[in-house]
């Protein structure tokens, strides 16, 4: 198989050499080493950096549900309603206490005023005096307490109107609506689609490239999709995999991929020389490929190349060019001319 693509492409050489210069539709590149940037690609998870379920905080039947699974909310939307009777009867109660503790130091201040008066004329006893202060103080005391009821009864019933605490997307329901939930409860699982971060395993033999503040890029369905920023390292690594697991921040302004979905990381590891050209100069025939090397008067000469990895839209090409030697850009075109030419050339 090997020696009749071989044979073919030497055929399609020589067919080349016959016809002439053909290049006029094709952009010539001249051949030169560029610095390439290595980089090991790794699967990464996206994660939602506020990802969070949200729980009662109180004991009370369930009046009211308003978000469900696949609903995107914004923040402080009113998503789960609780029955509130009883709070709000604690505090009223808390509230008349709060009433009743002050007309009660109204009265203790009014006669501790009056016995000090007395006193100060030796009209009265000190343990008379002693017990109008401790009247007073106590007065003093009750209000203290009617009002941290009141606080107290206030925060619960806040807690009888759930609210999002940021937007974001509902993932999960755990409620419905008449179920009696008790402090700790599961209500709803959301998450915000925005920020963004990305969870990778690095393995041990590389931990070195995986630093703090390090760039890395990120590719989603097989496209570069931004550049980004590890934020964490952790410091030990899995007892199991031994690898490292790195967070990477992804830019604000990023769109497409969602929590759970992959992609890949790719770290830096170094940089060298190396020949790059389009992909769209090279022909491919079988499991060979070549391009037209341009020689004498600009006519296409076709050469195999032996090529590597591919990295938007160029290809490392690892022999059969050197520095300095022309190619044609668009091996289609070339093709094109050399048919329209072996027409013309046959009539």
């Amino acid at each position: 198989m090997k020696q009749r693509l071989l044979g073919r492409l030497a055929g399609s050489l020589l067919l080349t050499f016959v016809m002439g210069s053909a290049a006029a539709l094709a952009e010539p590149l001249t051949i030169g080493h560029q610095t390439v940037t290595d980089y090991r690609a790794f699967d990464g998870t996206v994660e939602a950096v506020n990802q969070s379920t949200i729980s009662a905080q109180v004991q009370a039947v369930v009046t009211g549900v308003y978000a469900d699974v696949g609903d995107q909310i914004g923040a402080g939307t009113l998503i789960v309603k609780l029955d509130d009777t009883e709070i709000q009867a604690k505090l009223r109660q808390a509230q008349a206490s709060v009433a009743a503790a002050k007309a009660s130091i109204f009265d203790t201040r009014s006669q501790l005023q009056r016995l000090k008066q007395l006193y100060s004329r030796k009209a009265t006893s000190q343990s008379s005096l002693d017990s109008a202060q401790a009247a007073y103080d106590a007065a003093l005391a009750q209000l203290e307490a009617a009002r941290s009821e009141v606080a107290v009864a206030q925060r619960q019933l806040s807690y009888t109107q759930i609210k999002a605490p940021y937007s974001g997307l509902v993932v999960s329901r755990q409620v419905e609506l008449g179920e009696t939930v008790q402090p700790g409860t599961p209500l709803l699982t959301g998450l915000a689609l925005s920020p963004l971060r990305v969870l990778v395993q690095v393995p041990q033999s590389l931990k070195a490239i995986a630093v703090k503040g390090g760039k890395v890029q990120i590719d989603y369905e097989g496209k570069p999709l931004a550049d980004a920023s590890i934020s964490r390292v952790s410091p030990l690594a899995s007892a199991d995999t031994h690898d490292f697991a790195v967070r990477v921040d992804l830019p604000s302004d990023v769109q497409g991929p969602l929590p759970g979905e992959a992609v890949k990381v790719r770290f830096v590891t170094g940089e060298r020389q190396a020949i790059l050209i389009p992909r769209d100069s090279i022909v491919h025939e079988g499991e060979l490929s070549a391009v037209y090397v341009l020689g004498d008067q600009d006519r296409p000469l076709l050469r195999q190349v032996r090529l590597g990895a591919t990295s938007e839209g160029k290809v490392e090409v690892l022999a059969g060019l050197r520095d300095g030697e022309r190619i044609a850009g668009n091996a289609v075109d070339v093709m094109s001319e050399l048919a329209k030419k072996a027409v013309n050339d046959g009539r």
